[in-house]
Order: C-alpha cells, then sequence, then structure tokens
C-alpha cells in the first residue's frame, strides 16, 4: 500500500501512446498528474531487483509532475528515495525527499510510518501539493 501513490502515478505515466508498442519501455506523459507523494516506495524490493529499479528511473525521468518522496530512518530501505531525488534532481526536475527520524523499531513499523504517523508527515504532504497545486 505505502509505494501505492508511485505506483499509481507511474502507471498512469507509463502507459503507452502508440497501441502497436506494448512492454513497460514505452512511456508516456499523463497529463492529469500534477503532484505525486511517494510513501517508502519500493523500500522492501529496491535492492532485490534490478529490473524494478531501471523501471523507476525510467518512469521518473520521463515525468512531469513533482514528486515528494518521504521515508523514515528505519525503514526497510530509503535506497529507493535517494537514488530516485538523485535522478530526478541530475535531470532538473522539480522534487523533495524527506527521511523522518526512525518510527517504531523496526523496518516494517517505519515502513508503515503513513497509517501509524499521520502528525509526522502531513504538514509536509499538505505544504507540498498547496505549493504545486496552486
Amino acid at each position: 500500500m505505502a509505494a501505492l501513490v508511485l505506483a499509481s502515478a507511474l502507471t498512469a505515466e507509463a502507459r503507452s501512446e502508440d497501441s502497436a508498442s506494448e512492454g513497460p519501455e514505452t512511456v508516456t506523459v499523463e497529463p492529469a498528474v500534477r503532484a505525486v507523494v511517494d510513501f517508502s516506495g519500493a523500500a522492501d524490493s529496491w535492492s532485490g531487483s534490478p529490473p524494478l529499479r531501471a523501471r523507476l528511473l525510467a518512469a521518473v525521468a520521463r515525468m512531469r509532475a513533482p514528486v515528494l518522496f518521504l521515508h523514515t530512518a528505519n525503514d526497510y530501505s530509503t535506497a529507493p528515495g535517494q537514488a530516485l531525488a538523485d535522478e530526478m534532481r541530475r535531470l532538473g526536475k522539480p522534487h523533495r525527499l524527506r527521511i523522518y527520524p526512525a518510527v517504531g523499531r523496526t523496518p516494517r513499523e517505519g515502513h508503515n510510518f503513513v497509517f501509524s504517523s499521520v502528525p509526522l508527515w502531513e504538514a509536509d504532504v499538505f505544504a507540498f501539493l498547496d505549493e504545486i497545486l496552486k
């Protein structure tokens, strides 16, 4: 669930314009997506899936919408947010990366901060959306 927001946005970004083209490498821009908030996206699968890393890096390279990447220090991994934010920075695309202090004691508790710690991230998310969607 935590990666649903990013996955949904990337899926929208990855729709093919050319019906003759098939496969996940065909990416187009979905103009209706104006902002993306990524809660711990790919944190548990980033290190174990080179194809996932490649697809997400390719997707952010084609995105126009600004992205807010959110993790906690004790998430399964903060590498996805860091790598995707680095790629967006390299490409001059608008984004933010926020890594909060650890939530709970385990990676699972840190990963689930979207549910358990709304007051931690709520102001940052609303400020980001207010700025982008004004």
